[in-house]
Order: structure tokens, then sequence, then C-alpha cells
């Protein structure tokens, strides 16, 4: 341990001569506090914020960009949607279940803060293999924290998406995402802007717990471990009154600014909601409601205590805010006000604990340009397998079909009474009444791809999701993502990461769709265990309501599956081809027509394992095998099988007649695969069987338990 505290010392002193050249002065130990966890990776974006500069952040739907604490999208009819997604990956690693809970709650004070209303949860969990004791406590420890703390303040988890590697063992990624409704009139900003107005805190009691989360979160876990700070721990009823207090809140006006605090605490929101509207706050810390005794000035500023807002008032309007915190039987208290001068100055008592310019706790960390250190990394691809069969049965003996009800089982998934479509069949679907309308969620991630070609895998995890919602009928309206890395002061990883968010920034460019938001979670893994480079996307989607959902797996006549689209022969089952935007577009316009035709049964996107795991999948829906044979044109077997890209969609059907004409009229093409029937099935090409399988091995797959 000495030589991390050597470079510990090292920065330490580093942050002092930074300080004291900035101040003019020597900074006070609060101060000093207070600027390291503002200038940590996980508050400042040093090494991600020139990089996200790329994506495109605007369109005619956006009402809220990145920056603020959720991005906002216009849904028509008077209202609109709030959507983020952040990691919680660092106090997972530690403690499960608390880790995972806090990461929703937090999320949820996100869109919270915007004035909407949370109505849906989604997650992205990955983790390693059963097998290791540690690696299943983690598993169902985060499972676990997940399921209490949504189903405990009443949010569905609508839908989510399981990865199972010993890339993740004891580095499990847990990732949340959170979606809100809200009238055009309730929606607020987290900016404070007049002076003189009252800065109130509200929520939970403030704690001890959490501290340091942020710097924590901005180094790797196998760093430091006997001076891990304490994993927030959440209190999902407190959280449900926040919510609702909140919501009386902006219904009566009463509210100018909205904030969360989340990763350091007072200090953060205070300074952002300060920042954003060139302002300053004078707080003191002897009006903050406390829950320990002997407090430090530090530790109440940094503490992150879980479901606490920040609110800026009239002073006019304390009053009433005071009672309604009262009636919800919360914390409340006005621990400052707006300043005009934008310096953040803390108090307790009559001593000035900490008075810093707004701007260096918010604007004054080392922003790095990765391009400086980026270098290739060696291609982690795949080898091309000798057989069809070959890479199936390596599949079948991984998770890939594992049945993941094992795990959104454990969530409720239909409280609030909004949910239409259910996790495990596609993209979620949650309706909104009040704007006559559906959205389709759904959250995608590409680490294998990602680890072998980067900028490829960008692109393609742009167009999965697209592919996902289109194939409910629904047009993509904006994404929100969340990368989690490594360390990025490795090249390897540097490059890995400008490579993914170059390819995302240009599919997503390309196809109009804006990045509204989203979070950037470094150093996760650590060099003994190298973790998969994890892009995660959350996407959403808008349907009007009155469309046909398509019928369920079931028909009096016999189903047909059938390929539409093509992918580019490559002559290399882990090539890419090039998007074709045109296509892709063209091909969501046509998918949404394809689902109001009576003869659709259900569509599924092609898109991770190929057709070969599109295939499986639905065969495990419908209980049945069959003969599916590929065309020529598509490759040789193993690729038209494995390939993955390309816009293409696996169609069950009742009338494969009627779906080719159709097909054929709207210049869609289409490829009969075969019929689904019997105990066995056979993969093909024009050649004859590359693979078959009793369809009990894919029963056997769906079993595979995540933990004993």
């Amino acid at each position: 341990m000495a030589e991390p505290q050597v470079g510990a010392k090292r920065a330490e002193l580093d942050l002092s001569r930074r300080l004291e050249a900035a101040l003019g002065r020597a900074a006070a130990g609060t101060e000093a506090a207070m600027v390291s966890v503002m200038w940590s990776e996980h508050c400042s974006y040093g090494h991600s914020k020139l990089a996200l500069r790329q994506f495109p952040v605007k369109g005619p739907r956006v009402r809220v960009g990145p920056g603020e604490n959720a991005g906002v999208v216009d849904i028509g009819h008077g209202h609109l949607v709030a959507a983020k997604i952040e990691s919680h990956n660092h106090p997972s690693a530690v403690e499960p279940v608390e880790g995972a809970a806090t990461g929703l709650g937090g999320i949820m004070r996100d869109v919270l803060a915007t004035g909407a209303r949370p109505i849906a949860f989604l997650d992205a969990l990955f983790f390693g293999p059963p097998g290791a004791a540690a690696d299943e406590r983690l598993a169902q420890g985060v499972v676990e924290g997940v399921a209490r703390y949504g189903n405990a303040v009443g949010i569905p988890t609508v839908g989510g998406e399981v990865t199972v590697d010993p890339a993740y063992a004891r580095s499990p990624l847990v990732n949340a995402m959170c979606v809100g409704l809200l009238p055009e009139h309730h929606l607020l900003p987290s900016t404070a802007k007049t002076v003189g107005e009252l800065v109130v805190l509200l929520g939970a009691t403030t704690g001890r717990d959490g501290i340091a989360g942020a710097s924590f979160a901005s180094r790797d876990t196998s760093q430091d471990l006997g001076d891990r700070p304490q994993v927030q721990v959440g209190d999902p009823f407190r959280g449900k009154l926040v919510i609702e207090a909140v919501q009386v809140l902006v219904e009566r006006g009463l509210l100018t600014a909205l904030g969360d605090l989340g990763a350091a605490g007072i200090t953060s929101a205070a300074a952002e909601m300060a920042q954003r509207g060139q302002r300053g706050m004078r707080l003191d810390l002897g009006r903050v409601p406390l829950r320990e005794a002997a407090m430090t000035p530090a530790e109440i500023l940094l503490s992150e205590s879980q479901e606490r807002m920040l609110l800026v008032v009239r002073p006019k309007d304390l009053p009433e805010v005071l009672a309604v915190a009262q009636h919800f039987a919360l914390a409340a208290a006005p621990i400052g006000e707006v300043t005009a001068k934008a310096q953040l100055t803390a108090l307790l008592g009559s001593e000035v604990v900490a008075d810093l310019p707004v701007e260096l706790l918010t604007e004054g960390a080392e922003l790095f340009d990765l391009h400086d250190r980026a270098k290739p990394a060696d291609a982690r691809r795949e080898r091309r397998p000798a057989s069809l069969s070959a890479w199936a049965e390596r599949r079948l003996r991984g998770f890939s079909l594992a049945d993941r009800r094992q795990v959104f089982q454990r969530y409720d998934d239909r409280v609030g009474l909004r949910t239409t479509r259910l996790p495990g069949t596609g993209a979620a679907w949650v309706r909104i009444p009040e704007a006559s309308a559906t959205l389709a969620l759904t959250v995608d991630s590409r680490p294998f791809l990602t680890a072998g070609m980067p900028r490829q895998a960008g692109r393609e995890l742009v167009l999965e999701g697209i592919r996902n919602v289109a194939a409910t009928g629904a047009r993509p309206i904006a994404f929100t993502d969340c990368l989690n890395f490594g360390d990025p002061d490795q090249p390897e990883v540097a490059w890995s990461f400008l490579e993914t968010v170059g390819g995302m920034a240009e599919a997503a460019s390309a196809m109009g769709v804006p990045v509204i938001g989203g979070n950037v979670s470094f150093y996760n893994g650590d060099q003994a265990r190298p973790m998969l480079p994890t892009p995660v996307l959350g996407t959403v989607g808008l349907l009007a309501d009155g469309g046909r959902r398509p019928a369920p797996n079931r028909s009096l006549g016999p189903l047909w599956l059938a390929l539409l689209g093509e992918r580019t022969p490559l002559g290399d089952p882990w090539a890419l081809p090039c998007p074709d935007y045109a296509v892709e577009a063209d091909m969501v316009e046509a998918m949404i027509e394809l689902l109001d035709q009576p003869w659709s049964r259900a569509l599924d996107d092609v898109g991770d394992g190929g057709l070969w795991q599109a295939v499986m999948e639905q065969a495990l829906r419908l209980d049945a095998g069959g003969r599916f044979e590929t065309p020529d044109g598509h490759g040789d077997g193993l690729e038209a099988w494995c390939a993955e890209g390309g816009s293409r969609y696996l169609l069950t059907t009742d009338d494969p007649a009627a779906a080719s004409e159709w097909a054929a009229r709207r210049g869609v093409p289409c490829t009969l695969l075969g019929q689904a029937a019997g105990d066995e099935i056979t993969c093909a090409d024009r050649q004859g069987p590359l693979w078959r399988s009793p369809l009990s091995s894919l029963r056997d797959a769906a079993r595979q338990p995540f933990w004993r």
C-alpha cells in the first residue's frame, strides 16, 4: 500500500498548490475537501467532457439537453418526458444491495428534479458467472437491491438486460434508467437566478453515509481498501414521500428551481445550481437537519445521504413549503440564500468555513484530451469458429439464452397501471393517456463487440436501440447513455472510449436522434481483471395510441419465420458492414407499417448473436422447433446465421404469402426461413443442414441459473 499512499500525498500537494494559485491564499481544509470532490472524475468529467461534445444534443422535441439533472423531450399534447441513465458500479461492488438500491434512488431524483413524476425504471446489469460465492453474492445482492427499492417506492421496473461474463467477476456494473412524465407548465430548471431567494433542504436528515462517494467512484475498487466510504443507504419509503411532496410543491407553483443531492451532496447541488444562473449561494450549515452528532463542516457539505432535494423558493412562499414538508413528515429547513456574487460561502455559526468561487468548483477541474494518450488496442475479436455447430454449442453453454425471468420477476413491473408490454418481450410499452401516446423504452449494450471494434460497435449500439423500438411500432425520439470503461489513463482504454463515442455520435447524428444526457463511469475493474468496455444506451421511442399491437404468438394456423432486410456479405462474420443510414430510416417506417398488418404475429430485431440468436429466442417463446434455411446471397452458412449488423428483423407470421406480397410492394427484402413446428430445430443453407438440436437443449440453456 506504500505506493498508492505516496501518490495520494503528491496529489494532495498538487491540489493545495493549484488552489493557492487560484485563490491567492492557502485553502482551508473544508475548501480543499470540497474542491477535491468536485474535481474528481465522477463530478468533473475531466477525461470525457471534450469527447462528449460530439453528440447531437438538439432537436425539435428537446426541451432540456445534457448538463441538467435529466434530459427532457416534448411528446405533444402539452406533456414532456424526462429521462436519464446513470451508473452505480463502485458502491455495488462493495455493498451490492444498498449500492444498487441507491442507484435507483439517485436516478429517480434526477428525473424528479425536472418537475416530473417518475413513472418507469429500466436497468442494465452485468456480473460474473455463477460458481464463485463472491460473484453469486454480488449478483443476488444487486437484483435484491433493484427489487427492494423499485418495488417499495412504487415505480415499475419495465425493462432492461442482464449480461453474464467472467470479465465482470467481482466488478459488477449497475446501470439504472428512469423515465418521468410532466405537464409542460411544470418544467423546472435547476438554476438559481434570483438574488434573495431562499435555499431549502428537503427530505431525509444528513448523516455521514456516502461521504467521499464521488472520489471513490473515480478510482478502481482494488485501491485503498481500508479507506472506502460508507455506501449510501437508501430509504424507498422516504423516497416515495419526497416524490409526493415535490409534486405538491410543483403543482402549487412554490418552487423556482429544484436540484437533486447526489454525488458531493450539498456542495455539488448548490454550486451547479448557482453556476447555471451565474449567481452564488450563502449557506448556514448550522441549519442543516442532522442525524449524527459532531459532524464537521466538510462532512455536512459532502455527505451523500439519500432522499434529499435542494429547493429554491421565494421568501413569501417559505411557510407553505415548510407546511407541505411537515404534512409528508419530511425534514425541511431554509439553509441559505441566492447571492449576486458568484461565490459559494458556507458558515457554521459566525465562522466562514468555506468561501470559493462557484466557477472554480464547477469549471476549475483540468480537462484532458484523450487523443493525446490514446493508442489502438489489440483486437479482441473472437476467432472464426470451425462451424456453425461449434459456435452454437458454445452459446448454448454460455448464458445467451438463459431466461431473464429469474431476474425481472423479482420486480414489480405493473405498479402505476401504465405498463402494457411486459419485460421479456422486447422494448417495454408505457402508456401516456395524458398525451394520447405510448412510450417504447429499451436499454442495450454491446460489450463484446466494443472490445474488438469500438467505432463500429458504437454505431451498431445506436442502430440497435432504434431497431428495438421500431420493432414495437415506435419512432425513436431520444437517447440517454451510460459509458462504462476502465482507467482512462491507459492508452488502450482511452482509444476504445474515443472510438465508441465517435461511432455513437456519427450514428445518432445521421439518424437525427438527440442524446439528451447520460453518464460516464471510468475506473471499472482493475488491471488484474480487465473489464470489457461496456457502453449502454437507453432509447425512448414514441408511438401514437390507437396503433395495433402485434397479436400474441399463437394462431389457429401454422406460424412461419421470415427475415426482413439484408446484411451486406463480407465473408467475415465478425466484421460489420458500413451502415446505410437511409436504409435504416426507411426500415423503421416499414416496420411501423408492417405492425398494422393482420398477418404480423411478432417482430424482433436481429442484433446481438445474429440471426441464430433471434431464431432461438423465438423458438423458445413459441416452444416449437422447425427447419429454417437461409438463401444464397447472404454469405456462407456461418455468416448468414452468426453475423451481426444490417437493418434486419425477424417476422413471425401466419400468412407467409401475404407477408411476401407486402414486402415486395414495400421494397423490403423478405426471406421465408421456414415453418415453426416440431421438437427439433435445424439451421441450414441451400447446401444442407449446418446445425440441428432437440428443442429440449434450448430449454436446458434457458433454465441455466444466474446463481445457485
